[in-house]
């Protein structure tokens, strides 16, 4: 999570910094992304950089869901739902820029990926599942934090089915196999009693 001088800055200057980033980290991959190619193509110094992120990992994790925001408010626009699962034919539809992005993302190493996929703070496919499990509806009521760990474990199957994909080797994992294991998990959530 960026530190509240990031929040700070003016509008514009966010606006050039975030492009640099995502321009960085969509032609090149997470380990060969310079961070002072970034901050000299957003004209800040180094040490501005470290006043808005704490390292290149953080600065990753917080682009990578900017990105998805940006996919999210895309599909909105073209009146799509949202209220269910993203295709990865869809995502490869995106504009060229977020279609860089997302493939060099997925050539990141599981190990990087998974700073994204297991955290829950200011995470927006984290934010998504926990909006499929409010609507689940289950025979009984359950804690906020009991919905939050519900959809923790969705946001982390697409960790996990991403490692088996590189284990089995696999390119990419089929969307079905990730609804299956949602429906599963889904099926589990609403049956369940205390």
């Amino acid at each position: 999570m960026p530190k509240m001088t990031f929040f700070n800055l003016a509008d514009e200057k966010r606006e050039i910094f975030l492009k640099a980033a995502v321009e960085e980290f969509s032609t090149h991959s997470y380990h060969d992304a310079n961070v002072r190619e970034i901050v000299r193509k957003a004209n800040i110094s180094i040490g501005s950089f470290y006043c808005y992120f704490d390292s290149k990992t953080e600065l990753f994790v917080y682009i990578t869901d900017y990105m998805f925001q940006k996919f999210l408010e895309q599909q909105e626009a073209l009146g799509k739902q949202l209220n269910r699962d993203v295709k990865t034919e869809e995502i490869l539809e995106m504009e060229p820029l977020q279609k860089a992005f997302w493939e060099q993302f997925e050539k990141c190493s599981l190990d990087k990926r998974k700073h994204y996929y297991l955290r829950t703070n200011n995470n927006q496919l984290f934010e998504r599942f926990l909006g499929e499990v409010e609507e689940y509806g289950t025979k009984t009521e359950y804690t906020e934090r009991e919905k939050r760990m519900v959809a923790f474990v969705m946001n982390s199957l697409q960790y996990i089915l991403d490692e088996f994909a590189e284990a089995d080797g696999t390119d990419r994992v089929v969307d079905e196999e990730l609804l299956l294991l949602k429906k599963m998990l889904k099926t589990g959530y609403q049956n369940l009693e205390r």
